[in-house]
């Protein structure tokens, strides 16, 4: 082998020991922010084994108390099915959506009824209203979260029952 291909040869091979050792630490910084990235999907609502995990607990400070709605979540969240729960009460009715695990969601109508009928025998003064759906829950979670900020007066609190009833019996 001629000196000049040897030179030739062993300058590449130096040449691609440097590119992968400029490579390496972005790839492994790559890699690690992925990983924690993935790992950390903790918002407060995720699931957990903690029963209570997705419990958010409305003031009682407010001119509204949501002590009943608030007894209402515990009450649902000890079943297996429920990951979430959200849930309002004015002094006549009792409005709740329920997020359930993706593997009982074929019993989604009987879950419905048994809760609606727990909450009924809990709550005797209340008109119970529960709801599985997904835009529900959202429209709960803001309305909780309004009356956290005590942003809702009572008549307020009223209407968007009301307005939500609505879009619950729309739905079914």
């Amino acid at each position: 082998m001629p000196a000049f291909a040897f030179h030739t040869y062993k300058s590449q091979v130096m040449h691609m020991k440097q590119i992968r050792k400029k490579a390496f630490l972005p790839a492994l910084l790559l890699i690690s922010l992925s990983v924690t990235g993935c790992a950390n999907n903790e918002d407060g609502r995720s699931a957990s084994d903690n029963p209570d995990y997705d419990l958010t607990q409305v003031s009682n400070k407010s001119e509204i108390s949501q002590e009943i709605a608030n007894q209402a979540k515990r009450t649902i969240l000890k079943k297996q099915e429920v990951i979430g729960a959200r849930a309002v009460n004015t002094s006549d009715q009792l409005l709740v959506a329920i997020e359930i695990r993706q593997m009982d969601r074929f019993r989604l109508k009987k879950l419905e009824k048994n809760i609606t009928s727990d909450l009924e025998k809990k709550f005797k003064d209340k008109k119970v209203t529960v709801s599985t759906d997904k835009k529900i829950y959202l429209e709960l979670d803001e309305l909780e979260s309004r009356l956290q900020t005590k942003d809702v007066s009572e008549q307020k609190l009223d209407k968007e029952t009301n307005r939500i009833k609505k879009l619950i019996s729309d739905e079914a």
